[in-house]
C-alpha cells in the first residue's frame, strides 16, 4: 500500500464505522416507526 492509497483506505474505514454507528443509534427509532 502506498502513501496515496492510505488516506483513501482510512476514509473508507471511517465512513463504514460512522454508518454502523448511525444504524445502531437509529435502529430503535426505526423500530418504533414500524411498530
Amino acid at each position: 500500500m502506498d502513501a496515496a492509497t492510505l488516506p483513501q483506505a482510512l476514509l473508507m474505514a471511517l465512513k463504514q464505522r460512522q454508518r454502523e454507528e448511525w444504524l445502531a443509534e437509529n435502529r430503535a427509532a426505526i423500530a418504533a416507526l414500524h411498530s
